[in-house]
């Protein structure tokens, strides 16, 4: 059985509309970046603890909520930029309400690498992306594109989802599951000195604040939002996942045509990723670490499939340009057929293993991070 499907149908979005989304994104980006500025050069990455409380932490990222009685007292560049934002007295006053959360730490791994996980324009990607980093929801759709990954800017997408969460089922009795629409837009920007501060790791800040949806006590929706926010520390995993997965629909490719021609000769533009899965019999790795790869079936579930990988192929994987990749999958006006072919591959070598392979699990959509 696939996974929900949108309650809404296609959103037309007429092009003063569109103009207008732009816009805020534009704006929304220009606050966030302000807010970041700051925090590096005038608080030297320090949060104040008198306006914040540390709340959740895993590995190098910190989550902080705001103080209750901070929140009133918000600084006047962040009240300036609500009224520029929301002109609305009534939102304005609901977004002082909601808890305020702070996110910040690092992420080991290059920007190129996060940026590939982080990226999800479409359903499926959507599906996936949740599926690695644990961000659980029950359905998902996407609405409305307006900004695609192109060829030039493969990391750049901006779009209108919707996707229903999926509670633990400890808090089911209390917390029914919530659906939203909202707006996503990713992308590449260059700060005011342009530098980039350090190869191998990704500085993160973000500040948002825990929307939960309904009536919900505000200790649930912080614990929500936290955990949402530290899905971001597997975005690096995620994205060397998505990896292996173009290695072993490469793989998949390559045993094909050698089984089909008499001919011994490498294609003069493989990748060195390629030529080392080629270079086992049957296209298989003898031996390695157990690595678990996901997939989406025609059925629209997704599925669970480990597979062994040894070092060499593991390594020459994970260090394929992600910014290729990206633009392989996504950056075209519509899938290329090269992209179409390394999808349909993928799926049908894997899909081809599930009824007799123990190794392969078909995941429900409640439990896509499994």
């Amino acid at each position: 059985m696939g996974t929900p499907s949108s309650p809404f149908g296609p959103v037309r979005l007429s092009c003063i509309d569109t103009a207008r989304l732009q816009e805020l994104v534009r704006l929304l980006v220009h606050e966030h970046t302000l807010g970041y500025e700051q925090f590096v050069h005038e608080d030297q990455r320090l949060v104040d603890p008198t306006q914040w409380k540390r709340n959740a932490q895993r590995d190098n990222l910190q989550v902080y909520c705001r103080q209750q009685q901070q929140r009133k007292n918000s600084s006047a560049g962040e009240r300036g930029s609500r009224r520029r934002l929301f002109r609305d007295t009534e939102v304005r006053t609901a977004l002082t309400e909601m808890p305020t959360l702070l996110l910040v730490g690092t992420i080991k791994g290059s920007l190129a690498d996060v940026m590939y996980g982080v990226l999800n324009p479409t359903a499926d990607s959507m599906r996936l992306k949740s599926s690695y980093v644990g961000d659980k929801f029950a359905g998902c759709a996407v609405l409305a594109t307006i900004e695609r990954p192109t060829p030039s800017d493969p990391f750049r997408s901006h779009s209108l989802k919707w996707l229903e969460g999926d509670h633990p089922f400890i808090f089911r009795p209390i917390v029914k599951n919530r659906d939203f629409v909202f707006m996503e837009a990713t992308g590449l920007i260059h700060l005011a000195g342009g530098e980039r501060q350090s190869d191998g790791v990704v500085e993160v800040f973000t500040k948002t604040t825990a929307n939960p949806g309904g009536h919900v006590a505000p200790a649930i929706a912080v614990k929500f939002g936290a955990n949402a926010l530290l899905s971001a520390q597997n975005l690096v995993d995620c994205a060397h996942a998505k990896k292996l997965a173009w290695a072993v629909s490469s793989r998949a490719h390559s045993t094909s045509t050698t089984s089909s021609s008499s001919s011994s000769s490498t294609s003069s533009s493989a990748t060195s990723s390629t030529r080392e899965f080629r270079a086992h019999s049957g296209g298989i790795c003898p031996a390695g670490v157990k690595k678990s790869l996901r997939f989406v079936a025609w059925t629209g579930d997704v599925a669970k499939h480990k597979m062994k990988f040894c070092g060499p192929c593991v390594s020459e994987a994970t260090n394929l340009d992600a910014r290729a990749l990206a633009c392989d999958e996504f950056g075209a006006d519509r899938p290329s057929e090269h992209h179409l072919n390394h999808k349909n591959r993928l799926t049908a070598h894997l899909e081809g293993l599930t009824t007799s392979d123990p190794n392969v699990v078909v995941l429900r959509p409640s439990a896509l991070s499994s």
